[in-house]
């Protein structure tokens, strides 16, 4: 969500809670001046609250669960990538010149050098591993 989007959002739902207030006002002014507090008056007052109430969810999309959703998995998956690159740079920094020096061999290189190597192995699930 950009900010125009954000702004836009904000000035709606001050409307709508500034019409709302406003509303509420009147009813209350002619309550306290006609000295009655009638059903219709409650019934006005309940449908101007579930009017703004419905109104606020409608403009900031709360009962839209996919919009929800693809925004807590992007966010999920941003921090998965961030913590992925930041525990491959951990193990890389850990590693000693002999380790780095066969990694960029094999980066670099063919696989199946790699593969011919007896320090080297491929597991049953068919990942290179370390024998």
């Amino acid at each position: 969500m950009n900010r125009s989007d954000m702004e836009i959002r904000l000035s709606a739902t001050r409307y709508i809670w500034g019409a709302f207030a406003l509303t509420m006002l009147g009813l209350m002014s002619t309550t306290i001046f006609g000295n009655s507090l009638g059903l219709s008056h409650v019934i006005i007052a309940s449908v101007v609250a579930l009017a703004a109430f419905l109104g606020t969810g409608m403009i900031w999309a709360w009962g839209d669960s996919h919009n929800s959703q693809s925004v807590s998995a992007e966010s999920i998956a941003r921090k998965q990538k961030r913590g992925s690159v930041e525990r491959l740079a951990d193990e890389i920094d850990s590693m000693s010149d002999d380790d780095l020096q066969r990694l960029r061999m094999r980066l670099s290189g063919d696989v199946r050098e790699v593969l011919t190597t007896s320090e080297y192995g491929v597991g049953d699930d068919g990942e290179l591993m370390r024998r």
